[in-house]
């Protein structure tokens, strides 16, 4: 039986993937970079691998044996965790090494989870290195596809930090449209397209809203008030909230551009944008 390698394997998408290869008997070695994260993953695999993607020697060996390279590798996008690295380090030097690691095994086919729009928005710096590792694939010589959501529904949780905090900021009008999707039924597609597949594919959730009617859900859930935020003065607005961190100019650009254009793409699986809200403990938020 085929072995698949996940990169990414803790995070909200690489662990439902692990989950179904799990449930389906499919071996699956996880690539990890933390002990939280190797505790997250240890229930699905004891196939782990421990290392920084970043580190290109502590990446030796991570797709031997490996037939399929799965990668949900990124940095996060959340206007609260910013991290200090940036998106070039971690989406394009990470998901770099790995492909170099699994050319060098032989691996027959990489699958890599990209961004809708990558190749348009060349202006975002997480855009500039998705398109990049797109290029690395189109030039190899192994089989792909690239998965291009719209957005996770997790990816959403800052706008429920904050209407926490009593607001939910809406950048412009708030009447530009998008389909996100649940990490587990992108991690159905995924899964279906392991194996096979095209080279691109866009890909977005069962519903599509404005963000007006996304708003108006987590105002059902929080009880928060709307607010309509100029995108040029979006960034002076959220400074008193104690958001501004290092790394924070990054993801509010991309935060910035997603909400101030359509984010549409063909839809896939079940679970709407209110369903999740609503079984979603605002407790687990900070």
């Amino acid at each position: 039986m085929e072995k698949v390698l996940i990169a990414g394997a803790s995070g909200a998408l690489g662990i439902e993937v692990l989950k179904k290869l799990h449930h389906l008997g499919i071996p699956a070695r996880a690539l990890v970079h933390s002990e939280q994260g190797f505790e997250k993953v240890e229930p699905y695999t004891h196939d782990i691998f421990f290392a920084d993607a970043r580190d290109p020697h502590a990446m030796e060996g991570v797709c031997k044996d490996m037939q399929v390279v799965f990668s949900a590798l990124g940095k996060s996008v959340s206007l609260f965790k910013p991290r200090l690295n940036s998106y070039r380090e971690i989406d394009y030097e990470g998901n770099r090494n790995l492909l170099h690691q699994a050319l060098r095994s032989g691996v027959k086919r990489f699958v890599y989870t990209s961004i809708m729009g990558s190749g348009s928005a060349h202006h975002l710096s997480i855009a500039k290195e998705h398109q990049r590792i797109q290029h690395l694939l189109e030039q190899s010589p192994v089989q792909y596809t690239i998965i291009k959501p719209v957005g996770f529904f997790s990816g959403l949780h800052d706008l429920l930090i904050m209407a926490k905090r009593g607001i939910i900021p809406i950048p412009g009008s708030g009447h530009f449209r998008t389909n996100s999707i649940h990490p587990t039924d992108l991690a159905q597609v995924a899964v279906d397209h392991l194996f096979e597949g095209p080279k691109v594919m866009d890909v977005g959730g069962p519903k599509i809203e404005s963000r007006n009617e996304m708003a108006r859900t987590i105002q059902a859930k929080t009880n928060a008030r709307i607010i309509h935020i100029s995108p040029r003065l979006m960034q002076a607005g959220l400074v008193p909230f104690g958001l501004f961190k290092k790394g924070f100019a990054a993801n509010l650009d991309y935060f910035r551009y997603v909400t101030t254009h359509d984010m549409i793409a063909p839809c896939y699986g079940k679970i709407t944008f209110k369903e999740y809200v609503e079984q979603l403990d605002l407790n687990q938020l900070p």
